[in-house]
């Protein structure tokens, strides 16, 4: 009889240890959605959203181009620029190395995630492109400023010719890399054409 007691009292024990507790503990899991980096900007943002120090996009220019050409002091400017670089990719978590590897930091820096960037990524092949149609006419770009043409912006700059004459154009940032229209003319008309534009106020660099 006390053997039965015993058993019973011993199995009653057994049953309520905290072995079931455990078992159930062993069930609960911590799932982390993991993070996907499917382009540049998610990478970008990911940088963003974790404080994490990226290299300066000229210095990453520099690194990404040949060098050989001679130039005195060339490999010391390099060499100074990659030792920079290196010491902020040390820096870099596990998620952004992911990144790393996937696009390499010089994409990552250089993309256009914002509507800012993009704006200012049109507005630098706007430039560009007329500064060559500059040159090619020997023109010399002073002036330059944004509009706002339905909803749209027009880049719009001003460039003087060596015989005087005042030239307008536009861009638009749809297509950055067509001028939309040149008008030209005398110093003075141009000037109050110029200063009648309605400049649209936004950070263009």
């Amino acid at each position: 009889m006390k053997k039965i007691f015993y058993f019973s009292v011993l199995s009653l024990f057994l049953g309520c240890s905290p072995k079931g507790e455990r078992k159930e503990s062993v069930n609960i899991q911590t799932v982390e959605r993991a993070v996907e980096f499917n382009n540049e900007c998610d990478c970008k943002r990911y940088a963003v959203e974790h404080k994490i120090a990226l290299p300066e996009l000229d210095d990453l220019i520099l690194l990404s181009d040949s060098f050989g050409t001679g130039v005195p002091g060339e490999f010391d400017h390099y060499r100074i620029v990659n030792a920079r670089v290196e010491e902020i990719r040390k820096k870099y978590d596990v998620g952004f190395k992911e990144c790393y590897k996937k696009f390499g930091d010089l994409d990552i820096v250089n993309s256009a995630c914002t509507d800012e960037e993009v704006r200012i990524r049109a507005f630098s092949k706007a430039m560009r492109l007329v500064k060559n149609n500059c040159r090619g006419s020997n023109q010399e770009l002073v002036k330059y400023m944004a509009v706002k043409s339905d909803d749209k912006l027009i880049f719009m700059f001003m460039s003087v010719a060596e015989n005087g004459m005042v030239c307008i154009s536009g861009v638009s940032e749809i297509n950055p890399d067509e001028i939309l229209s040149t008008d030209c003319g005398e110093a003075n008309v141009k000037m109050a054409e110029w200063e009648a534009l309605p400049e649209y106020k936004i950070k263009l660099q």
